[in-house]
């Protein structure tokens, strides 16, 4: 931005400058010779006259390329220049140089903006170009424009020549230290443009301020910049309240809209679609959907969001779902009815592709399902252009139903005419079309037979015109019969109108069973060739309905159906002596099958309102989750039991109610759930919301869906809290009188040990005759005496045994053991006793290595007592021990070929003391104690005993034991 002036001044500058570092040099060599080469006598002489030759020339070629070197310079200084003058010529806005005075030096000449200065200004002062306010102002802050080089910068307006108010920017800038430029530009349009946004602003402020949708603003630190009034009246907060605020301090989970932050961070345009729950004033939370974008604002970027409260979506889609359930067994049904139908059912996707088609399809087409699903419907066509009329009306608009013919290709080739209605269901995202055809072969061939017949008859009535026009008689005969037929007609529309008027009334939710059938009187008198004489009667669940007061005449019909267990009777009567035409009896036959089928569809959805009601309020928790451990049903019973409301846990996973110990019941239900199979009576603890814990009994089923699909989990839980608590209140007065008995029975127990086993020793040592001979009496009376000890011995060490068990003073030792060496020790023992009985004993499912982790002598008593019964009451056969072996448990089964147990005794068999009384077992010794023992060891092992008997047959006991681990105690149990 160099003046014409300053050009000359420049140039002289760089001839001085270059002439200078000439002389500069030539005293730089000068001095180097003399000082450090000695060349010379003295300094002045180097400097004049004694210049060696050498020395000479390096100084005239130094000063050559200094001279060379300004030049270029000069030169490329005047182009840039000329360059820049072009480019001060040539700017649009009208662009000043001022002295440090206030005189104008330059002027890039641009007459754009002269209405308000005079066009000759080199030489002129500031007051003399502008108007007062434009020279006052820069004329006070001259001073500081060049003292701080900072630019001025103020508006200005005028009127132009045609009265136009016209807008103005004047800058004032530093450009040396005794002078400063001044820029007058027209920001006329920049004004109309800013007064335009002003108002669309304002207008779409008012806009967005409206919206029910909220609308704002935030910075990417999150902090809330805007927000429209939808805003604080969706989440319950005064303006001063959130504004400024953190934005994500409102999140149900602020680490769930991480991942959207990082996907839209420092990235203007991006538009995201994201799911949140927002914090009301009040406390609870929110559901929206929304989407947020990235807008720069100079160097920063600003979020903008738009919020769409989700409440009573997720309420239409409960009761959507609620619906679809319903749907979805209704679907079931009615599938059945569906597929039986004598028309085709097809639905075809916008693109005309085959999705389904019911049975009737195949059979009368001729293919296979797989021939024909996912195939153009319109290749099945034989003009498939005359179906594009009928595409075009209904294409992308549901709900429209239209009627059209057509003729569909069999798979032999030939065409079959069909007449059939089309409807647009939306499903999901896109329409499907159902259509319904009925095969029109038999209706055409009749069609054609009467077209013949009216051709035939046409040629016959002109010819019998021309032939006897003098017969009226006979014309009037033929028009009597023409008239019939009207009236036939007429009669079989009446009774159409009069069936779906029926079926209508039925169909409509919205009308009781009472109204129904006092409207369905109404339709049938009109059907009837005699109206007039009509009266109707329905009686139904021994409630009548009729028209007025009836006479009971002999000339009636009745028809009688069937519905559940009520009885449906139609009963039409005429007041006159009038027989009853063949084709009305049949619309009463009708009348009747179609009352019965849609009163049987009212019962069945009053059933299902019923019972939904029922389970709604029931006080039993009524909970569906799916596979996935989320809640989709919750009703009012659940409420009360565990605290949460059905709001609060619909649609949650994994509802923390199950306490941390009891993690595993968990897998356990869901792998029982997932191969089909029930848990029932399932006693366990759940914890309530508040954190206390809960006694429970739960009925857990699976939830399968139409297509037999397992999709959940249907649960019944019903709360014995207080029940336990009183059952264990007298569990503990039960248990502290077993304490006291099984501490009597203990101390009874070992003072009558001792004298029995002096018997049994003393009846040993004279049975092995220490001290002489004995008779065969003698030993007999010995035997008795020993053998009643013995047993007695070993009742009063089972009494022993058991009174442990119960006061807690047996303490297992649970070492791993190998278990063929164990059970080959135990059948080592009963040999003698089934060899005895002529009786045969197997092991089965035994493997070689196996470990088991038990206390082996309690193992081995349990294994024993249960084969000694078994050999026991085993006449002849033998007892077979089955050995199964799963990941989590070990399963021991006893089956015997023995007299087996009657249903009727199954109760008894584990209680003490109680022995089953039959024929057999009068002469089996025993003393009822060793499957109750038994029973109480399986316990202490944390397992389980059952069995299984057939009366003469045989019997299967069968224990489970859990395997053990050395510190968890028992593994995944």
């Amino acid at each position: 931005m160099t003046p014409k002036s300053d050009d000359k001044k420049k140039v002289r500058h760089t001839y001085f400058i270059v002439f200078l570092s000439g002389i500069l040099v030539w005293i730089l060599d000068a001095t180097i010779a003399f000082y450090f080469f000695n060349l010379g006598e003295n300094f002045w002489d180097l400097m004049i006259l004694k210049i060696p030759p050498y020395n000479l020339f390096m100084r005239l070629l130094i000063v050559a390329l200094f001279h060379i070197l300004g030049y270029k310079i000069i030169r490329q200084i005047r182009t840039y220049d000329r360059t820049f003058n072009n480019i001060f010529q040539t700017i649009p806005d009208s662009l000043f140089l001022f002295s440090k005075d206030g005189t104008a030096l330059e002027f890039n000449g641009n007459k754009k903006n002269s209405q308000f200065y005079q066009r000759s200004v080199l030489g002129k002062k500031l007051s003399e170009i502008f108007p007062k306010r434009i020279s006052d102002t820069i004329t006070a802050n001259i001073e500081a424009i060049l003292k701080f080089k900072k630019p001025l910068i103020f508006n200005y307006n005028a009127e132009d020549e045609e009265n136009k108010r016209k807008y103005y920017e004047v800058r004032s800038l530093y450009y040396s230290e005794e002078k400063f430029a001044v820029l007058i530009r027209d920001i006329s349009e920049q004004k109309e443009y800013e007064k335009k946004l002003e108002e669309s602003s304002k207008k779409y402020s008012n806009l967005v301020d409206n919206l029910t949708d909220i609308v704002g603003v935030i910075d990417k630190k999150g902090k809330i910049i805007y927000g429209n009034s939808q805003m604080y009246t969706s989440l319950g907060y005064k303006p001063e309240e959130l504004k400024g605020q953190n934005f994500f301090a409102l999140y149900l989970d602020p680490k769930a809209i991480y991942s959207l932050t990082r996907k839209i961070k420092g990235v203007p345009g991006v538009v995201l679609s994201f799911d949140c729950e927002l914090k009301h004033k009040s406390g609870h939370y929110i559901p929206f959907s929304g989407k947020v974008v990235g807008i720069e604002w100079g160097k920063e970027i600003e979020y903008i969001g738009i919020l769409r409260d989700e409440t009573e979506k997720k309420k239409s889609e409960n009761l959507s779902k609620e619906f679809n359930k319903k749907m979805e067994e209704s679907l079931k049904k009615y599938t059945n009815l569906v597929n039986n139908l004598t028309d085709i059912i097809g639905a075809v996707d916008p693109k005309g592709k085959i999705n389904y088609c019911n049975p009737q399809v195949y059979t009368l087409l001729g293919y296979k399902p797989e021939e024909l699903l996912g195939q153009k419907f319109f290749k099945l066509l034989a003009n498939p252009k005359a179906l594009l009329s009928v595409g075009k009306k209904i294409i992308g608009v549901p709900g429209v139903v239209l009627s059209y013919d057509c003729q569909l290709k069999h798979k032999s080739g030939h065409y079959i005419p069909f007449s059939g209605k089309v409807v647009g269901i939306e499903s999901g995202d896109q329409i499907e079309y159902i259509g319904i055809l009925r095969d029109e072969t038999e209706k055409k061939k009749s069609e054609d037979m009467m077209r013949k017949f009216n051709v035939k008859l046409e040629k016959e009535v002109d010819l019998k015109t021309l032939e006897l026009q003098q017969e009226i008689r006979e014309r009037k005969i033929i028009e009597n019969k023409l008239r019939t037929s009207e009236n036939k007609q007429k009669d079989q529309i009446n009774q159409l109108n009069c069936l779906f008027g029926i079926s209508h009334l039925l169909s409509t939710p919205d009308i009781s069973i009472r109204e129904t059938l006092q409207n369905v009187l109404n339709l049938i008198p009109p059907t009837f060739k005699f109206p007039n004489l009509i009266n109707v009667k329905i009686t139904f669940n021994g409630i009548e309905y009729k028209l007025n007061n009836i006479l009971d005449t002999t000339w009636k019909i009745s028809r009688k159906e069937f519905v559940n267990d009520k009885i449906l009777l139609i009963e039409i009567f005429y007041q006159d002596n009038l027989p009853f035409l063949k084709e009305e009896e049949n619309l009463i036959k009708k009348i009747g099958e179609l009352l019965k089928i849609g009163l049987l569809r009212r019962e069945i959805e009053n059933e299902k309102e019923n019972l939904l009601k029922m389970v709604e309020n029931s006080d039993d928790a009524f909970i569906n989750m799916d596979l996935d451990g989320t809640m989709i049903y919750w009703n009012k019973g659940a409420e009360q039991t565990f605290g949460y409301t059905a709001k609060e846990v619909l649609y949650r996973k994994n509802l923390d109610l199950v306490p941390p110990d009891r993690y595993e019941e968990r897998k356990f239900i869901f792998d029982r759930i997932k191969k089909g199979e029930k848990v029932k009576h399932f006693e366990t603890k759940r914890l309530r919301k508040d954190g206390k814990e809960l006694d429970i009994s739960v009925t857990y089923s699976p939830f399968i869906n139409y297509e037999d699909k397992i999709i959940g989990v249907f649960s019944i839980a019903r709360d014995f809290t207080e029940k336990f608590e009183q059952q264990k209140k007298f569990q503990d007065h039960i248990i502290k009188a077993s304490e006291f008995k099984s501490e009597f029975m203990s101390s009874m127990s070992h003072e009558l040990r001792t004298p029995l086993n002096s018997i049994i020793g003393f009846s040993d040592i004279l049975k092995e005759k220490f001290y002489g001979d004995l008779n065969e009496k003698q030993e007999n009376y010995i035997e008795n005496v020993r053998s009643s000890a013995q047993h007695l011995l070993e009742l009063i060490n089972d009494i022993l045994d058991i009174s442990k068990i119960e006061a807690g003073k047996i303490t297992l030792r649970f070492v791993d053991v190998n278990l063929k060496e164990l059970l080959n020790q135990i059948g080592t023992t009963i040999r003698p006793e089934y060899e005895k009985k002529n009786l045969t004993f197997e092991i089965i499912g035994l493997e070689e290595g196996k470990m088991i982790k038990c206390d082996p002598k309690r193992f081995k008593e349990i294994i024993f007592n249960l084969l000694s019964n078994a050999i026991k009451y085993t006449i002849s056969g033998g007892i077979t021990l089955e050995i199964f072996e799963t990941r989590n448990h070990w399963e021991f089964s006893v089956i015997d070929t023995g007299i087996g147990i009657e249903e009727k005794d199954f109760k008894f068999i584990f209680q003490d003391f109680k022995r089953l009384k039959n024929e057999h077992t009068a002469t089996v010794e025993g003393t009822g104690l060793g499957l109750s023992l038994t029973k109480r060891l399986i316990e202490l092992h944390n397992g389980n005993i059952s069995f299984k008997s057939k009366w003469k047959e045989g019997s299967t006991f069968t224990i489970t034991l859990p395997k053990f681990s050395q510190t968890m105690g028992i593994e995944n149990y």
